[in-house]
């Protein structure tokens, strides 16, 4: 080429110039010229059409927070916008790698090796694309811009480097390299062209299946895990992400518990995670899902008696709950959480207040749940009862409960549980509020004044606390209160007047505290009460006439006080009343007439009292009666003959009081189960009509002054329930009879200081249930039968001051159970050594057996000698009921 025709390597400055240019060349030279603007077009072309079918933002996932609100969620408008700004810069980033990838144009000193070029990078970029995949983990690659998860290979941007290279020398050859330049085969500028668009299609398709192909990595169908631990969590997804996005933005710490696999948060993500429907469930139902498998694996499930379809595939409203009601409303929205008596244990999370929106009720029983009560349970505004009965819990009541707002909610109930400190004061502000019960608390302080602010308050109940101070008198603007237990706890203070005010109010317990003072009069505007315990408290003064308009009231106890005066008369205008207890007071007088006209009286309690008088035998009229204690009065006369109407009557205890005359025979047609009658001045004989008594227990007719005589009835033996048989100090005479082996369930008999003579039958030895045996002070004879061996129940025998002789027989050896054997005062021969009687006796004896033993009353327990006394029998005995 001549110097003439020398051009200039073209350049640039606007499209329409390159444009223009490429013209002129392709006109000049059709088969090559225009190929570098040719070139440079189609790759912009075929760019934009990729671009254009595959966008880089439809690829890639943008990041996003969101707040889940019905069923929809609510962009953060920033983090949208920061997303779009980071794909923008991705996608320039990824357009100008492109071109920087393809170049400017061919130079023609590489076109010679440019299609063997073009297929090893081919191949170099599927390996080195393989390898970067397997390097960079999936949640990284998540993470990463599309720029930078895939880079190109080393031998491309060498190929990139010799192509710029390439153009350098271009601009500075000679006419002549140029020329030589334009001799190159067209054949081999097309297989360069071919390569080139290879090597970009190929890093196009590299993007693009390692983009979308991480949101296939995991789509097959986990199975679910049933009552158990969670599974195995999967490889982290995008949907993986999105599900914990969810449940963190309603947790109650931000997410934080998520991250630690072991605990009850994490393990139900896990378990939520299995679901094989989860796609199906709408946001709300997953979080509610969450929340109950949370609590399950919180509160040890695995350990609960009934499970029954919880943390299964079955909707959550159906999995097993003691809730009478459906546990979900009709929307499905779970409302109740109750489970009694099921072993529930752990901890109560904090995440049940997630489900504020749709929870009525919580109530468990007999858990032992550990722990605080959450103070997050005061997020539950539309709850409508809180149940919490005879579970671990401890702490104080936090005041957040005050917050349960919602007019619809009804009753809190904090029982059986260790909490201490005070009652806090928001609880009584609650508008709705009918019951509240703080029982079997460790709780102090006094009750707070603000119980006035509780109009609709039904059910108070504070019994066996440690309250103190006396009862507010702001109590009596509870118009509506039926309820009042408040026994077994330090209140003091007096009965306040306003207690009057509660007309409504059918049961109240004040017992056991410290309130003394007097009844006050206004307890009588009480017409509904029917239930009232005042005992045990610091009560004087007298009983005001006024308890007798309690026209309602069926149970009254006003023991263990130091009430004085007589019973009002007017006690009997009580119609209902069952229960009458007013033993152990001061009280004087007579037992008034009127109460024979209580019906329905089924037990009357007097003893320990004062009393004086006869015995009215008007109330013979109360048919129902079936327990009359008297013990310890001064009551005189005798028993009327018409005791025999009692035919309910199961308990008499008449003791220590002034009767006498004999005992009706009338006695035999009542269901006596104790008669106990001792230390009267009964005389006559024993009714036989007593062997009747087939269900009778107790009979003791002790120390009646010597006055009883006669003998023992034959048909004792026919009184196959009795357990204790006392007659002690009576004038009974004869022989003991031999029936009395017939007395199988007999534990006690007594039988001292009386006219018995003849020896002791050895049928005794059939009383195999006998524990206390005592024969003392009598004229009985003979020896000790051996018999008695055979009462391997025995723990004390009395013998003393009779007329037994003989030997004492070695059977006695075999009642190991025995710790006391009195038997002096009798005439037992020898010689006889008996060191086998050292546990029995109590001594040595030396060498002969008879009144050298009159020490034997030193026993090593149980010391009984002398005088069988009032003590001994009541030792024996059970103590006076009620």
């Amino acid at each position: 080429m001549s110097n003439k025709e020398l051009k200039k390597v073209p350049t640039f400055d606007t499209v329409e110039e390159r444009e223009q240019t490429r013209l002129t060349e392709f006109r000049k030279d059709p088969e090559g010229g225009g190929d570098k603007c040719l070139l440079q077009q189609k790759n912009t072309e075929h760019l934009m059409q990729i671009d254009t079918k595959f966008p880089i933002t439809s690829i890639r996932p943008k990041t996003s927070t969101a707040k889940f609100t019905n069923d929809s969620f609510e962009h953060d408008e920033d983090a949208v916008a920061r997303s779009a700004h980071v794909d923008e810069r991705n996608e320039a980033s990824f357009a100008s790698g492109m071109n920087e990838s393809l170049g400017d144009g061919d130079s023609p000193t590489t076109r010679d090796n440019e299609q063997s070029d073009s297929n090893e990078i081919s191949r170099e970029v599927s390996r080195g694309t393989g390898e970067d995949e397997a390097a960079v983990p999936r949640e990284a690659q998540d993470a990463l811009p599309i720029a930078s998860k895939v880079e190109p290979p080393k031998e491309l941007l060498d190929r990139i480097r010799s192509l710029e290279e390439a153009e350098d020398q271009r601009a500075t050859a000679t006419p002549v390299d140029l020329e030589e330049m334009q001799r190159e085969p067209r054949e081999k500028r097309r297989w360069m062209i071919v390569g080139s668009l290879g090597v970009v299609l190929a890093t196009l398709a590299i993007v693009l299946g390692v983009t979308l192909g991480g949101g296939r990595t995991n789509a097959s169908t986990p199975s679910i895990t049933v009552l158990g631990s969670p599974p195995t969590p999967a490889p982290t997804t995008q949907a993986d992400a999105v599900l914990r996005d969810l449940i963190a933005s309603f947790s109650l710490d931000g997410g934080v518990a998520l991250s630690d696999p072991l605990s009850p948060q994490s393990k139900a993500l896990s378990w939520l995670n299995a679901n094989a429907n989860l796609g199906s469930y709408p946001d709300w139902r997953k979080v509610q899902r969450h929340v109950l498998a949370t609590f399950y694996f919180s509160t040890n499930g695995d350990g609960w008696i009934e499970r029954d379809d919880w943390l299964t595939e079955v909707h959550e409203c159906d999995w097993f709950s003691s809730a009478v009601d459906r546990a979900c409303d009709e929307s499905g929205r779970f409302a109740r959480l109750v489970l009694f008596d099921n072993n529930v244990s752990g901890i109560l999370p904090k995440d049940i207040a997630i489900l504020s929106d749709s929870m009525l009720g919580l109530a468990f029983r007999n858990a032992p749940i550990k722990g605080i009560i959450p103070t997050e349970l005061g997020l539950l505004s539309n709850l409508e009862f809180l149940f919490f009965l005879s579970i671990d819990m401890n702490g104080t009541i936090p005041s957040e409960l005050g917050q349960f707002r919602s007019a619809d909610f009804w009753a809190l109930y904090l029982e059986d549980i260790s909490l201490t400190g005070l009652v806090p004061s928001e609880i009584f502000a609650l508008p709705g509020v009918e019951e509240i019960s703080l029982s079997r608390t460790m709780l102090s302080g006094s009750i707070p004044s603000e119980i006035g602010l509780s109009p609709n308050l039904k059910v108070l109940q504070l019994y066996e606390t440690l309250l103190t101070g006396p009862l507010p008198t702001e109590i009596g603007r509870c118009s509506l209160l039926h309820t009042l237990t408040a026994h077994s706890n330090n209140l003091n203070g007096s009965l306040i007047s306003e207690l009057g005010l509660l007309t409504n109010v059918v049961h109240l317990t004040l017992d056991e505290t410290n309130i003394e003072g007097t009844i006050c009069t206004e307890i009588g505007l009480l017409s509904l009460l029917g239930f009232v315990a005042l005992q045990s408290l610091g009560l004087n003064g007298t009983m005001p006439s006024e308890l007798g308009k309690l026209s309602s009231a069926e149970f009254i106890y006003l023991q263990n006080n130091s009430l004085t005066g007589s019973i009002p008369s007017e006690m009997g205008n009580v119609e209902n009343l069952i229960h009458l207890g007013l033993q152990e007071n001061k009280l004087i007088g007579y037992i008034p007439s009127e109460l024979g006209n209580l019906k329905s009286l089924d037990h009357l309690w007097l003893q320990g009292n004062a009393l004086s008088g006869s015995f009215p035998f008007e109330m013979t009229r109360t048919t129902s009666l079936a327990s009359l204690f008297l013990s310890r009065n001064i009551i005189e006369g005798s028993l009327p003959s018409t005791i025999g109407t009692w035919k309910h009557l199961e308990h008499l205890h008449i003791d220590q009081n002034k009767f006498v005359g004999s005992i009706p025979s009338e006695i035999g047609s009542m269901r006596l189960m104790e008669a106990v009658m001792s230390e009267n001045n009964f005389s006559g004989s024993i009714p036989s009509e007593v062997a009747n008594l087939n269900e009778l227990q107790i009979l003791s007719i002790s120390s009646n002054s010597l006055a009883l005589n006669g003998t023992l009835p034959s048909e004792l033996g026919l009184m196959s329930s009795l357990r204790s048989l006392a007659l002690y100090n009576a004038s009974i005479e004869g022989t003991l009879p031999t029936e009395i082996g017939f007395l199988k369930s007999l534990g006690v008999l007594l039988i001292g200081q009386t006219q018995l003579t003849g020896p002791i039958p050895s049928e005794i030895g059939q009383l195999t249930q006998l524990d206390r045996l005592f024969l003392s002070q009598s004229a009985l004879n003979g020896t000790i039968p051996s018999a008695i061996g055979r009462l391997t129940s025995l723990i004390q025998l009395n013998l003393e001051q009779l007329n037994l002789t003989g030997t004492i027989p070695t059977e006695l050896l075999l009642l190991t159970a025995l710790n006391s054997f009195v038997a002096f005062g009798n005439n037992f021969i020898g010689p006889f050594t008996c060191p086998e009687f050292i546990e029995i006796c109590g001594v040595s004896c030396g060498s002969v057996l008879n009144d050298q033993c009159r020490d034997l009353d030193e026993v090593k327990t149980d010391e009984i000698s002398g005088e069988m006394t009032t003590n001994l029998i009541e030792k024996v005995l059970p103590t006076d009921g009620g």
